[in-house]
């Protein structure tokens, strides 16, 4: 599998796109998509779990149970010096996308640093709007919407970077 068909998501991506409702969108992004049992544990609204559980029965987002060994493999990259920061849950995308050599989905600042001094490409989720807008989910002025509401309640947008893919989406 290549890097660009894979990604794994972390929660904060989950979380963003059901907050602006695109969720549904993203899983009709043909690539495959993966989270953790770790992370789906960290949703705890209602209709968060049901929207979650929805994508995961339906195989558009699968979801990895790690065995007890891999848990052990995953608490010691946590034990590392420079990852003392970071949840287990966050330990376990990043393990997964060292594992299944793929793209981790994350807005944790922390996490992208380490990860990407890991040899893991890693992005956010400007770049996950962007894949669905280029796969013609959601036209391009609507994206303009959504990311007008998520950058309301999500204030660690890299604010110029999404002023970029607003002026884009408006041009087309």
């Amino acid at each position: 599998m290549s890097k660009e068909t894979l990604v794994i998501n972390d929660a904060n991506i989950l979380f963003d796109l059901m907050s602006i409702g695109l969720l549904e969108s993203f899983c009709k992004v043909p690539i495959e998509k993966y989270t953790t049992d770790l992370v789906i544990h960290e949703i705890k609204q209602p209709d968060q779990i049901k929207a979650v559980d929805s994508c995961v029965v339906n195989k558009h987002i699968f979801e990895k149970t790690f065995s007890f060994e891999e848990l052990i493999k995953i608490s010691q990259l946590q034990q590392k010096e420079h990852a003392q920061s970071l949840s287990l849950t966050d330990c376990s995308v990043w393990f997964l996308a060292k594992e299944l050599n793929g793209i981790l989905l994350t807005g944790d600042s922390k996490l992208r640093k380490i990860a990407s001094d890991d040899s893991i490409q890693v992005h956010g989720i400007l770049y996950v709007l962007k894949l669905i807008v280029d796969n013609n989910i959601v036209p391009p002025h609507k994206m303009v919407e959504k990311l007008n509401d998520l950058m309301k309640i999500n204030d660690r947008l890299p604010e110029l970077e999404c002023e970029k893919y607003i002026a884009e989406w408006e041009a087309d």
